[in-house]
């Protein structure tokens, strides 16, 4: 009702868009989810932010890996899917995980140029570190993951590709051998 009532003080009309109109229980859970994703997204400088990367990569990217998710049960498909494969792909990169940052920067490269177009310059940026991952400039800043592979196993798709695209236990290995 909070969104009702703001936009009849606002704009003195009521709403009756598909998620105004979603039963309350529904439109509770939808704003909660909207919420969760305003708060990623103001904070995604921490899970981009190099020092922050550098000491928890798995954190950083298990926060890109919510807002996924979030986007995906919200039906929302905008720049925002763009930016957040960007994001993994730079934390992919600043630990050194060429398959990873490749799968993450293509997947940025092909939302981009949906929203932008392929002559676009961010586009154009995505598209070369899709092909070349490992000339961002802080690819593996900090340390390299054990796996030097450019490609996600072979025979991963779907399910099983995105449960090993997100799972980055091969990083805290690599990390706790750096610190011993």
């Amino acid at each position: 009702m909070e969104r009702q009532r703001h936009l009849m003080d606002t704009f003195s009309f009521t709403c009756v868009c598909e998620l105004c109109s979603l039963p309350l229980l529904e439109r509770i859970s939808s704003d909660y989810r909207l919420d969760q994703i305003r708060s990623i997204d103001e904070d995604e400088g921490a899970a981009t932010d190099v020092s922050q990367v550098l000491e928890r990569p798995a954190e950083s990217l298990s926060q890109v890996h919510r807002l996924f998710e979030l986007l995906e049960e919200e039906g929302i498909c905008d720049i925002r899917i763009a930016r957040a494969c960007f994001n993994a792909f730079q934390i992919a990169a600043v630990v050194g995980d060429k398959a990873r940052a490749k799968v993450f920067a293509e997947r940025a490269y092909v939302a981009r140029k949906v929203l932008s177009g392929d002559d676009n310059p961010t586009t154009i940026a995505f598209k070369h570190f899709a092909q070349r991952p490992v000339d961002h400039p802080l690819y593996g800043e900090r340390f390299s993951c054990w796996d030097d592979s450019w490609e996600a196993p072979p025979g991963l798709f779907g399910e099983e590709l995105e449960n090993w695209l997100w799972n980055t236990d091969g990083w805290s290995r690599s990390i706790s051998s750096l610190l011993m």
